[in-house]
């Protein structure tokens, strides 16, 4: 009875772990978090480390492209992969969190209104919703939305769409650079995240946020803390930057603002403009000064540093201008913080690929510890009784005037047994946690939150999933395993976790080695 004490009290203690699965999982995410903005001018990289007193830059690089335009696809792609790898290979850039971003002009958006605040409801709509928003074939488009606002009976979106064929372009590229990403991001979307990062509150006036990477223009326009436009163009002649590129850049950003007020109902026009992005901005002003002039209105630089203190070894910061690591930070922001803005354009596959390959990785790990924790408390103990059998041989002779040394001995003797049966059993333990670490026995839905053994009698599992048909299907996978029958359900009832309602479940699972 008392081994069996024990070894229930070192299962339970074990158990504990199992309840923080989830939290668990979450910490499994890397603590520096990066950011690769590519154009057809410069790489830019960002990482930030999440530290104690908050987010801190860590890296902040560039790296030119020589593109030229008579160039063609493929040679365009082997310059900007050369710029990447030496960019990585020369600054010794260890990736984690990888978030990248497609240009703007080449994804669909739409604001669209749809009468549910359920998102439940929401995700089923926005399928039906994109074949009519989107102009192209809805097998042919990877689609992501972000939920703006909720009103009383409905929500408004912004939908958006990338091409298939883009996106495994920009994936494949990526994969021959070594990189594999975690998120992929529309451009103007994470200048927008950085902005809206650095500001210490919302204001009033709609505010113009205009990043320019080489020939790819995105326009977006604030209002509050709401990405209430957004375009994306493409305006030649960037290389020379002369009065004719400025020209029609102006041009774009009046027709936006003619949009914006038409799509917004508004007769007002945003009264600032931000300037963010690639080196068409940089020198002393041309571009700020003419813009002001053109369209009557304010220009200013973005500063994407703001709020994000530096922590990069030899020097107190990057010689980067600051207006033009908005992207980059946007984009390193997004495995960091909870954005304004977030849509994710990585295929579903890769998602749950990568989700499982977290969820074995966990079960792993907690095996090892398991098992390294049984080797250690048996080592120590082991070494224990061997000291205590040494002294007492010394002993011997004093053995009716030191009979409490001996009584103590005896007791030794009964922790090395009772941990020789512990070894005995903690095989069968670790087998049935290896055998529930299997995909098809535990539903990818199902988070385990309770495991109690119980020697040669029953395995007591808790967990939390989406349904009770989901928790029927665990019951019939645990009845057909090699180490259990008549599996009972002792309860599955609905819980509600912050705004999701889950299933509570417990299950009696009396175990039976079938051959």
């Amino acid at each position: 009875m008392k081994i069996n004490a024990a070894l229930k009290r070192l299962i339970n203690k074990i158990s504990l772990n199992i309840k923080k699965t989830e939290l668990f999982l979450n910490n499994l995410r890397p603590k520096v978090f990066t950011g690769l903005e590519i154009n057809d001018r410069i790489i830019r990289l960002a990482q930030l480390k999440a530290a104690s007193s908050g987010l801190e830059i860590v890296r902040c690089l560039s790296e030119e492209v020589n593109l030229k335009p008579e160039m063609k696809k493929e040679e365009k792609e082997a310059s900007l992969l050369e710029a990447v790898k030496r960019l990585l290979a020369n600054n010794k850039v260890k990736v984690s969190g990888l978030a990248t971003s497609l240009p703007r002009h080449l994804a669909v958006a739409r604001y669209i209104t749809l009468p549910s605040t359920d998102e439940k409801e929401i995700k089923e709509m926005v399928r039906y919703e994109a074949e009519r928003h989107i102009p192209f074939a809805i097998d042919k488009v990877e689609v992501s939305y972000q939920i703006i606002r909720k009103l009383a009976d409905k929500s408004e979106l912004l939908l958006t769409a990338v091409k298939k064929e883009l996106l495994n372009e920009h994936l494949s590229f990526l994969k021959k650079a070594g990189l594999s990403p975690e998120v992929i991001d529309l451009t103007p979307f994470a200048a927008f995240n950085s902005f809206c990062y650095g500001r210490s509150e919302a204001g009033l006036i709609a505010v113009c946020l205009l990043n320019i990477s080489g020939r790819a223009v995105d326009i977006n326009i604030i209002q509050g803390d709401s990405l209430c436009f957004t375009r994306g163009v493409l305006i030649e002649g960037w290389e020379r930057e002369g009065s004719a590129w400025r020209g029609c850049l102006a041009d774009e950003v009046k027709r936006s603002f003619e949009s914006y007020k038409r799509e917004n109902n508004s007769n007002s026009e945003p009264g600032v403009i931000i300037l963010s992005g690639g080196i068409n901005i940089a020198g002393d002003g041309e571009l700020e000064i003419f813009l002001s002039e053109r369209l009557n209105l304010r220009v200013e630089k973005a500063n994407a540093f703001k709020g994000l203190p530096f922590n990069i070894s030899g020097a107190a910061g990057p010689r980067i201008p600051a207006f033009s690591m908005s992207v980059a930070i946007g984009l390193a922001l997004r495995g960091a913080v909870k954005n304004r803005l977030e849509v994710n354009f990585l295929p579903a596959k890769m998602v749950e690929e990568r989700t499982k390959k977290k969820r074995e990785k966990f079960l792993k790990n907690l095996a090892l510890f398991i098992g390294l924790s049984g080797f250690l408390i048996t080592a120590f103990n082991f070494g224990q009784f061997y000291l205590k059998e040494a002294k007492l041989k010394e002993l011997e002779k004093k053995i009716d005037e030191l009979r409490p040394l001996a009584t103590e001995a005896k007791i030794m003797r009964e922790q090395v047994e009772l941990i020789s049966t512990y070894k005995k059993n903690k095989g069968l333990c670790l087998e049935i946690l290896r055998e529930l670490s299997l995909v098809e026995i535990i539903p990818k839905d199902v988070y385990l939150t309770g495991f109690v053994f119980e020697k040669d009698d029953a395995v007591i599992i808790r967990g939390l999933t989406v349904s009770h048909s989901v928790v029927s299907q665990m019951v019939s996978n645990l009845n057909n395993s090699k180490y259990f029958q008549n599996v009972e359900r002792k309860y599955s009832r609905a819980k509600k976790l912050g705004d999701k309602t889950l299933v509570e479940f417990e299950l009696d699972c009396p175990m039976f080695a079938k051959e």
